[in-house]
């Protein structure tokens, strides 16, 4: 669970030296506690969790776990910067389903298409309206 903390505090510092204090800032926990739950000397506790669960109620279940439930909004950070757009989308779709010789109909398609979308976090705009 380190290593997450870790992972966490590195993404959100703006640099080495000031990121456990950045952090402290945004979850009301001392530097130093973060610094040594970093370095083994401390273990994550429940307080900790309470505090990036505050800020970042996403990331709980990866942080306890290290397993990520995108379809229910539960994600990493390495997860969080990854997007699709509607027309990205779309094409995965389609393209699956045609190697399956799969027919589908508008409601299965729409069906198909928001249940993607609502495993990804952050979906960009259409990118290309020629596309639709």
């Amino acid at each position: 669970m380190k290593d997450r903390v870790r992972e966490l505090i590195d993404i959100n510092g703006s640099s080495e030296r000031k990121k456990y204090k950045e952090f402290e800032e945004l979850t009301g926990i001392k530097s130093g506690t973060w610094k040594s739950v970093c370095h083994g000397v401390q273990r994550v506790n429940e307080d900790h969790i309470k505090a990036i669960e505050e800020h970042w109620p996403e990331y709980v279940f990866w942080l306890v776990t290290g397993k990520t439930m995108p379809e229910v909004g539960q994600t990493s950070p390495s997860e969080a910067g990854e997007t699709v757009t509607l027309r990205e989308a779309i094409i995965s779709i389609l393209d699956a389903k045609d190697m399956e010789g799969v027919l589908l109909t508008p409601d299965q398609t729409a069906d198909l298409i928001l249940e993607r979308l609502s495993k990804q976090r952050n979906v960009t705009a259409l990118e290309d309206s020629k596309a639709v």
